[in-house]
């Protein structure tokens, strides 16, 4: 037992943030060099540190992010929130995986997926007095920002109408991200925006333009989105950004039958993902199959019928191994 679980803690490392080398499992399976990276989270720094001690990432003659012949690179999810450099590794992402389709995959975690969450609230909002599933942090960037205190007790309707005069969409937007997990998000952009634009002045109005400009047409999130995957098998490996479960294998949301091959599997939760964005972007008010596929159970942390918020640990954080019958059903089937 104990060494299944230090083999457990040792695997989650590599897949956090690693390059291994995806070792031949089958006759029709082909060695490839894999390089791994999950969870960034803006973190550019860290970025910058895994490019430069890759073995399949470097920075070309003109100092775009490239990738060497021969090698794949899978993101693992995650890319903005808690870093001043989210609008540069998405960027540099997309490039990456719009010269390198096949080669290149990435995976949709939490904190990509929950944007359009909190732009379909936004919208749903727009015309209305200021929703209760948000007043908590309604109430917290309020009081920052206009240095008032806002009295207790209130009800709805008494809340609602005491911030009428201080709400605002950018408000708005500052307390989703703030119940999304991603208090810092807005001043991570701005601290980003002034080193992307030295000399000029970029107040929060600037910043919240830069977010909603991330979901126009041609916009920075909107590609990363559409370019991403809930799941990919490369050579007998198959890579998530939560965890594969006995809950979650073959569910397909919408879908009554499961499906046995896992390789099918993921190649219809990715048709399920392009479809819900692809209508998401069309109409905000569409789409919501994802979000709610995406999203933990409430009053949980996690959702186990969802490979973006299953997790390979238990109840108290402790690694644990998906189970012997999954793990033999996988087998059959060249995943290992």
């Amino acid at each position: 037992m104990r060494f299944n679980l230090v083999f457990t803690l040792i695997f989650l490392t590599l897949i956090s943030c690693s390059t291994f080398r995806v070792s031949e499992r089958s006759p029709s399976s082909i060695s490839e060099d894999v390089s791994v990276l999950g969870d960034l989270e803006g973190n550019l720094e860290r970025f910058n540190d895994f490019i430069q001690k890759s073995d399949a990432l470097y920075l070309n003659e003109v100092g775009e992010l490239d990738l060497i012949e021969g090698k794949k690179f899978v993101f693992l999810g995650d890319v903005m929130d808690r870093g001043p450099g989210s609008l540069r590794i998405m960027s540099d992402l997309v490039s990456l995986k719009e010269k390198y389709p096949a080669q290149v995959t990435l995976i949709l975690g939490n904190r990509d997926i929950n944007k359009l969450r909190i732009m379909s609230l936004m919208d749903k909002s727009a015309n209305q007095a200021v929703p209760e599933i948000v007043i908590p942090w309604h109430r917290k960037v309020v009081e920052e920002t206009f240095n008032i205190k806002i009295p207790d007790l209130l009800s709805l309707e008494e809340y609602q109408d005491f911030v009428r005069e201080y709400d605002s969409p950018m408000l708005r937007f500052k307390s989703f991200l703030n119940g999304m997990n991603a208090p810092l998000a807005f001043d991570f952009r701005k601290e980003e925006l002034k080193l992307l634009h030295p000399g000029k002045v970029i107040d929060d109005h600037h910043v919240f333009l830069s977010f909603l400009q991330d979901y126009d047409d041609g916009g920075i999130l909107r590609r990363y989105l559409r370019h991403g995957e809930l799941g990919k098998v490369i050579d007998g490996n198959i890579f998530v950004h939560g965890a594969v479960t006995d809950a979650n294998f073959g569910l397909i949301p919408g879908k009554t039958v499961r499906e046995e091959d896992p390789v099918k599997w993921v190649e219809k939760l990715n048709q399920f993902a392009k479809r819900e964005i692809n209508d998401w972007f069309e109409d905000s008010r569409k789409g919501q199959g994802i979000i709610d596929y995406h999203a933990p159970r409430a009053g949980s942390i996690r959702n186990p019928n969802s490979v973006v918020y299953a997790r390979f640990s238990d109840s108290s954080g402790n690694a644990m191994a998906p189970g012997r019958k999954l793990i033999h059903k996988l087998r059959n089937y060249g995943i290992y």
